[in-house]
């Protein structure tokens, strides 16, 4: 859509790297303030998600970041 703004990039690319979700938090509260400010865009409305994991992958993690957060640490059991 052609927006641009340094101080979203900025808290963009903090957030994306803070390990925990709760010291992330702040970086995205602070984001999605700027947004609500700047009003780039009017957000009608946010689909739902469904995310499930099978029982045979470990080390998943779903948080505010999403459920891909943490996929270079997923594991694969073989229960052959």
């Amino acid at each position: 859509m052609g927006f641009a703004n340094s101080k979203i990039d900025s808290l963009l690319d903090k957030a994306k790297t803070v390990s925990s979700a709760e010291n992330a938090q702040p970086l995205w509260d602070k984001f999605q303030k700027t947004i609500l400010d700047q009003s780039p865009y009017t957000f009608l409305y946010i689909p739902d998600h469904l995310s499930a994991v099978n029982h045979n992958l470990t080390n998943t993690s779903i948080d505010i970041r999403g459920f891909l957060n943490n996929s270079h640490e997923w594991q694969l059991i073989d229960e052959r």
